[in-house]
């Protein structure tokens, strides 16, 4: 198969795995939980984060 073939059936699946996304976003953020396999550290993205911060805290976590 050529490389442009493979480049089309990775377009066509891309296209339905948008299309999953799509239809099943919200369901799957109300439904979002930690996994349980760690710490869990929230982060309040809707302004900037402060990187430096955000390190300390996790090294903070593997220190221990």
């Amino acid at each position: 198969m050529s490389l442009s073939g493979k480049r089309h059936r990775h377009g066509a699946g891309s296209s339905a795995i948008q299309q999953r996304l799509a239809e099943n976003w919200d369901d799957w953020v109300a439904r979002a939980a930690p996994l349980g396999v760690g710490p869990v550290l929230l982060v309040d993205t809707t302004r900037e984060v402060d990187h430096a911060a955000l390190a300390s805290q996790v090294q903070g976590l593997t220190d221990s």
